[in-house]
């Protein structure tokens, strides 16, 4: 909520306008990625895509679960964050791993589980770059998982960090964290050798 005023802004800065957008892309279901996903899909008519497992959770079908891996977390924190949800929304394209994007085909859709059950990152090996939402951390310049107080399945989100290392790419992108431009496949490789 509030997120389409910075959307906004930066499509501004683009020379852009809501009506510009053709679809939407949800990495995962938690509030910080969905929370204005209502607002901007009617302001823009734009299409939206998400995991077939997070699609549940975004249109309504299933209760939207707190982000927190801890019970008590989601006890003392999980009434402040979940009026951050937005309301339910329509996904109209439900994606699997492996799948193109809709509408861009040289994006593929990896299922990156852990962080939530539908993660998913977004790879242009023609481009060189991945989108790993929130999958990954890149904080001071290291890689790291994602936060373990909102990854309920820490084992799995290692092994999709593992599972990453099997495409092509030079760029890492994150959600909240500055990319990594170039050498980001040797930089994810250092980081899983250091699991052992």
């Amino acid at each position: 909520r509030g997120s389409a005023l910075m959307i906004s802004a930066g499509l501004h800065a683009a020379n852009l306008s809501f009506p510009d957008i053709e679809l939407i892309v949800v990495t995962h279901h938690h509030p910080d990625h969905s929370g204005g996903l209502s607002g901007v899909s009617r302001r823009s008519g734009a299409k939206v895509a998400a995991h077939e497992i997070e699609s549940a959770i975004l249109n309504g079908e299933q209760p939207r679960p707190t982000p927190f891996a801890r019970p008590v977390l989601s006890a003392v924190l999980g009434p402040l964050i979940m009026p951050m949800y937005g309301r339910p929304v329509e996904v109209d394209y439900r994606l699997r791993d492996g799948d193109p994007l809709p509408i861009h085909d040289g994006v593929r859709v990896v299922h990156t589980p852990g962080h939530t059950p539908g993660c998913i990152s977004l790879l242009s090996q023609e481009h060189g770059w991945l989108l790993v939402g929130d999958a990954l951390q890149h904080r001071c310049g290291r890689l790291g998982g994602p936060a373990r107080y909102v990854t309920p399945d820490y084992p799995a989100a290692r092994a999709s960090i593992e599972k990453l290392l099997q495409y092509d790419f030079d760029s890492i992108w994150f959600s909240h964290f500055p990319p990594v431009r170039g050498d980001g496949k040797r930089r994810l490789a250092r980081l899983v050798d250091s699991f052992s």
